[in-house]
């Protein structure tokens, strides 16, 4: 694989233009951008089909279909859709919304991770035209208010926040961030479409949808399970897990994640010896204080027990410092400082 990354924000000059317009004609070559942070990444386009077709060959998450379903799924949709608008359950200007219309197959591309050995591909989903995407769009407004975890970060700020409220526990512990392992593609979908029904028609009353709980349920199916989209002229279907660029994508992974947060987090910190002291967590990425003595491994070892679905790994503090949602966190005696 060839590549070559631009920091800058913008290509400056004529001569980068042309480079990268004569590159993107040669049909061996694929320029795109990093995964994360600015830049034009150069690939070697086998290399990326190959990438591609690698993690699409796990048939626990895909499944190659033999004829493209577009059609077919957005005649069954329409079905559903028309028939809870008969029984009043959709009023028309949504029946109208949601109604798929001149529907085209996702498109799958993925994204190099450019700070990682041998630059892993971020497999993502372009679906706006899909026939299940304005469902996706509709559904994810009603799950919205069930999302919300005391471990969960929305931005930076959030973050500093934290940061500010644990000063007092900079003394004497260490920093170790745990990061969950493609967690998009591993989100059980069926269990997190449990989770949420449950959430909305039996906890918590005053959110229960006047969509009927059946109705809820082969909604979110269409728009997880029912999900399929093309590669490389061949069509796939997702079985598990949920592709990043879908509607449900951040929802379901926070909404699952805080449900094993809820579930599994007391063992470690509602403890007279626990030795995680704090734990706060940014989609995928967690920011955790622990105590000077605490054995690391073993913390991952228990956290990669919960859950067949979710794998952590670690990366320590060095010399004090780690970073973490585009911050580098520096622990001093009795103070953190962020750069």
């Amino acid at each position: 694989m060839s590549i070559k990354l631009r920091k800058d924000k913008n290509l400056n000059g004529n001569n980068d233009d042309k480079i990268l317009l004569n590159l993107s004609k040669d049909p061996s070559i694929l320029v795109t951008k990093p995964d994360k942070g600015r830049g034009v990444v150069i690939l070697d386009r086998n290399d990326y089909i190959e990438k591609l077709e690698n993690i699409l060959s796990d048939n626990r998450k895909f499944k190659l279909l033999n004829e493209e379903p577009t059609i077919s799924r957005e005649n069954a949709l329409t079905t559903v859709l028309r028939q809870m608008k008969y029984e009043e359950y959709l009023a028309q200007q949504e029946y109208k919304y949601i109604k798929p219309v001149d529907s085209v197959p996702a498109r799958l591309y993925g994204l190099p991770k450019v700070y990682k050995d041998n630059v892993p591909l971020r497999s993502i989903v372009s679906c706006i035209k899909s026939y299940n995407y304005k469902l996706g769009k509709f559904l994810a407004n009603i799950i919205k208010p069930i999302r919300d975890s005391p471990y969960s970060l929305k931005n930076t700020n959030d973050f500093l926040k934290f940061i500010q409220q644990n000063s007092h526990l900079s003394n004497n512990n260490r920093m170790i961030s745990f990061d969950i392992q493609s967690l998009f593609t591993n989100i059980p979908v069926r269990e997190t479409i449990e989770i949420i029904c449950n959430k909305l028609y039996c906890t918590v009353p005053k959110l229960r949808p006047f969509i009927p709980e059946d109705y809820f349920r082969k909604l979110l199916e269409f728009t997880t399970t029912g999900t399929h989209f093309l590669f490389n002229n061949k069509y796939y279907e997702q079985c598990d897990g949920i592709l990043m660029g879908t509607p449900l994508a951040a929802i379901f992974a926070v909404i699952f994640m805080a449900h094993f947060e809820e579930k599994y987090l007391p063992i470690l910190l509602n403890n007279n010896d626990s030795k995680l002291l704090a734990w706060s967590r940014y989609v995928d990425d967690t920011f955790t204080i622990c105590t000077n003595d605490t054995d690391k491994d073993e913390i991952l070892q228990l956290l990669n027990t919960f859950h067949l679905c979710i794998k952590f790994t670690l990366e320590p503090e060095i010399n004090s410092t780690i970073p973490f949602l585009e911050v580098l966190v520096i622990r001093h005696n009795n103070s953190f400082d962020t750069t």
